[in-house]
C-alpha cells in the first residue's frame, strides 16, 4: 500500500513519551509502515532528539525535522512540518498522546469512501500513566457515522466534536486555503481547526475511537497563569475574525470561555499589577459571551463580565477581587481535576459546590 496518511508530531523535551506515541502508530491496523510519521525537534534539551535520529534510521518512513530556535508552542514545529508533507491527507499527534489502534484507518476510509475533506471520530481522556479516564471523553457528541455537509450542517458538526485531534485532513484544502497554526498564541490547534472547516465542504464523521489524550498537570494548557489568559485572549481574537461568517463556530468557540477564565484573574496566579491588562484583553470576549447569552447566572460573576465589556477596567478588578473568598475553591478544582486519580463525576460535584459558593454573594456586590 503506498503512504497516503503523514503524522505530525512536534516535540519538545519528550524523551519519555515518545516511545508510547510510536508504539501507539506500530500498533495501527492501517499498518505502520503504511504511514509517515514527521516528528519536528522544538530544540529539545533532553535525549528525544538522539531517539527521534535512531528512529529515522531504523525506519524508512520516519523523517526528523527541527526548528531553528525554540518557539513555545506548537504553532512553528506543525508549520514547518506542513511545508513537507508529500502525502494526500495529515493527521497530528501531539508527543504526549497516542492514537487509538483502528484510528487511522477508520478516518482514512472514510476519507476515501465519501470524498469529504475532513473525517474525525472521538476521543479519550487518560491519566499521566496511559490509564483510561472515561470511555469517550465528556467534550465529544455522539451520532452515527454521517456525512455532514459544511456550511449547512456546521452546528451539527461543532456539537459533536470541535477538538482538533481525531481529525484526518487533506494537504491540497489546507494548501488552497493557506491554513496555518498562529504563533501568537497557545490556542493554536483551536485556530488552524476553525480556518480549515470554513474552508471545509463536507465532514464525514465516523464514531469510532480515534485519539488518547493524555491529560498532564504541567501542560500548557492547564495553566492559569496570566500569560496563558493574554495568549488565550489572542486566540480568540484570532476567531473572532475567522468565524466571522460562521456563528455557529464561534459560539461553539467561546461558550462559558468567559464566565470559566475571567475568575482566574483573581487567584493567586495572577499578580494583582496584571489584573487591569487581562480586563482590557477579553473586553471583546466579555461583549460577545453577553451578547449571545453565554453568561452565568450568579451576580458577581455577571457583573464583572459587564464591566469588562464596558471597558470599566478599574471597576472590573475591583468586583474582581470580591472573588477572593473563593479562590481556594476555584484552586481545589483544579487540583481535583489534576489529579492522577480523578474522575469526571467528582469534577462535576466540585463545580456545583463552587457555583453554590458564588451564588452566595453579598447582595451589594
Amino acid at each position: 500500500m503506498q503512504c497516503k496518511l503523514t503524522v505530525i508530531t512536534p516535540v519538545y523535551n519528550a524523551e519519555g513519551l515518545l516511545p508510547a506515541a510510536l508504539a501507539s502508530l506500530q500498533a495501527q491496523t492501517l499498518g505502520f509502515e503504511n504511514l509517515c510519521w514527521l516528528l519536528v525537534d522544538d530544540c529539545s534539551t533532553d535525549g528525544s532528539p538522539a531517539l527521534m535520529a535512531r528512529w529515522a534510521q531504523q525506519y524508512p518512513n520516519v523523517r526528523v525535522l527541527r526548528t531553528p530556535c525554540n518557539s513555545g508552542s506548537a504553532a512553528a514545529p506543525r508549520n514547518l512540518a506542513l511545508g513537507q508533507v508529500d502525502t494526500p491527507y495529515v493527521m497530528f499527534l501531539d508527543n504526549d498522546d497516542t492514537f487509538a489502534p483502528d484510528g487511522c484507518r477508520a478516518l482514512l476510509a472514510a476519507l476515501e469512501a465519501t470524498g469529504a475533506d475532513l473525517a474525525g471520530g472521538y476521543f479519550q481522556d487518560v491519566d499521566e500513566a496511559g490509564a483510561p479516564l472515561n470511555e469517550r471523553s465528556p467534550s465529544c457528541g455522539q451520532m452515527a457515522d454521517r456525512l455532514l455537509r459544511l456550511p449547512e450542517e456546521l452546528e451539527a458538526a461543532c456539537a459533536v466534536q470541535s477538538i482538533f485531534w481525531c481529525k484526518a485532513y487533506r494537504m491540497d484544502l489546507i494548501r488552497q486555503n493557506a491554513v496555518t497554526f498562529p504563533a501568537d498564541t497557545l490556542m493554536e490547534d483551536s485556530v488552524f481547526y476553525a480556518k480549515y472547516l470554513t474552508a471545509a465542504r463536507s465532514f464525514a464523521y465516523t464514531d469510532a475511537l480515534v485519539y488518547r489524550f493524555r491529560a498532564r498537570a504541567g501542560s500548557l494548557s492547564r495553566t492559569g497563569s496570566a500569560d496563558y489568559m493574554l495568549s488565550r485572549a489572542a486566540g480568540y481574537r484570532h476567531l473572532f475574525a475567522v468565524c466571522a461568517g460562521a456563528p455557529a463556530l464561534l459560539r461553539h468557540n467561546l461558550e462559558n470561555v468567559a464566565a470559566h477564565f475571567l475568575p482566574l484573574a483573581f487567584t493567586d496566579a495572577v499578580p494583582a499589577a496584571r489584573r487591569p491588562a487581562l480586563m482590557r484583553a477579553w473586553r471583546q470576549v466579555a461583549a460577545y459571551s453577553l451578547e449571545a447569552g453565554l453568561c452565568p447566572d450568579d451576580l458577581l460573576l455577571r457583573r464583572l463580565m459587564e464591566l469588562c465589556a464596558a471597558g470599566r477596567v478599574d471597576a472590573a478588578v475591583a468586583v474582581g477581587e470580591l472573588l477572593a473568598p473563593w479562590r481556594s475553591e476555584i484552586a481545589r478544582r483544579d487540583e481535583l481535576f489534576l489529579a492522577a486519580d480523578r474522575n469526571w463525576k467528582a469534577v462535576c460535584a466540585e463545580n456545583e459546590t463552587l457555583k453554590a459558593r458564588l451564588a452566595a454573594a453579598p447582595a451589594g456586590c
